[in-house]
């Protein structure tokens, strides 16, 4: 698998337990994994999209032992003011109230079932409406990451809206050695497959198989892309 060879060459920090979490299922905990081996130098930037509680961006502060920055960025403000208070003491935690898309400016928001599944594109995984829960400002990547030179890893996990959040990091993607998208649906997934593999030249692979991804790939769930150029 040649997508973590080079990460993995990096010595594995201790961080913060996973199996302790009861926020974070089986997927979170293989993904994670991983992530350990890519996020342990003293300067990288680790960008935490859908923030949610915080089990991501507390895994990445642990892999960071203080250094680097992590900006993690959650839509709801209940949500937001949870990881203000959840991360007061650690100043190299940048935490933003913003939707992140393919555009700047307000736009509205939806609310999920619970703090998982707030989502800014107005139904469900399974195609049901859900009430609108008010409006919030919407970022690109390319505007909030503008002057950060280089990127080591960006999560994306953001309930259906994972397209528009990859549509707006066109510039972004060229100083960012990974991304790791959680896909949720089939619809969008032949578009985002075409704009990793093709668009943004990355390697992909499906983190529960380690099977490396191609143009006939069905969707997967969650996929760790690396730049081709590290």
């Amino acid at each position: 698998m040649g997508i973590l060879k080079k990460a993995e060459e990096a010595t594995v920090v201790d961080v913060y337990d996973i199996n302790s979490s009861t926020r974070l299922d089986h997927n979170d905990k293989v993904c994670l994994t991983h992530i350990s081996k890519i996020i342990n130098f003293n300067d990288d930037v680790v960008v935490d999209v859908g923030a949610n509680l915080g089990e991501y961006t507390e895994y990445f502060s642990s892999c960071l032992k203080g250094s680097g920055t992590i900006y993690s960025i959650e839509l709801h403000p209940n949500t937001y003011q949870s990881l203000l208070s959840r991360f007061s003491t650690k100043p190299n935690i940048k935490i933003f109230n913003n939707a992140v898309s393919d555009t700047n400016g307000e736009i509205t928001y939806y609310l999920g079932i619970d703090s998982f599944q707030h989502n800014i594109i107005g139904h469900d995984m399974g195609y049901k409406d859900r009430p609108v829960g008010g409006t919030v400002e919407a970022i690109t990547l390319d505007s909030l990451l503008a002057n950060e030179d280089k990127v080591r890893l960006i999560k994306i996990d953001v309930e259906g809206a994972e397209l528009s959040v990859l549509k707006g990091m066109s510039s972004t993607i060229n100083k960012t050695d990974y991304i790791l998208v959680e896909n949720h649906l089939d619809e969008d997934w032949e578009e985002i497959r075409s704009l990793l593999l093709d668009t943004y030249n990355l390697s992909c692979m499906n983190l529960m198989t380690m099977e490396e991804m191609t143009e006939d790939t069905p969707r997967v769930y969650q996929c760790l892309c690396k730049s081709k150029s590290i």
